[in-house]
């Protein structure tokens, strides 16, 4: 696994949706997984992004609002990947994540590690 994307989902079933449906649309370049944790949403949108996802990410409910750091660290701990991108989806400006963040930040070194395919 090369790169684990860790989202923390508290009330933004919209936001999530959408950064989920575009790493799932344009990441096809990398071996990754996607790490949700929630922070026990009242709203109920960590359940249903679970539903939406279940076969597609790891879902991890924190049984209460953790917050940032200590959610982001259960995520971590889960972590199979190489590299970590944790991603704020109030930020994600949804174009292809994680693929984007490597092409912009990473050497040509790591692309070819990251480009190989899944085992």
């Amino acid at each position: 696994m090369d790169v684990s994307v860790i989202i923390i989902n508290y009330n933004t079933f919209d936001l999530t949706k959408a950064a989920l449906e575009s790493i799932f649309l344009h990441t096809k370049e990398l071996c990754y997984e996607v790490i949700l944790v929630d922070n026990a949403s009242p709203d109920g949108s960590g359940e249903r992004l679970r539903e939406l996802f279940e076969d597609r990410l790891v879902y991890i409910q924190a049984g209460g609002n953790l917050g940032t750091s200590r959610s982001f660290n259960l995520g971590l701990a889960r972590a199979a990947g190489k590299y970590v991108l944790w991603l704020n989806p109030r930020y994600s400006d949804q174009r292809q994540f994680p693929q984007e963040t490597f092409r912009l930040y990473g050497t040509e070194r790591t692309m070819r590690h990251l480009r190989r395919k899944c085992s």
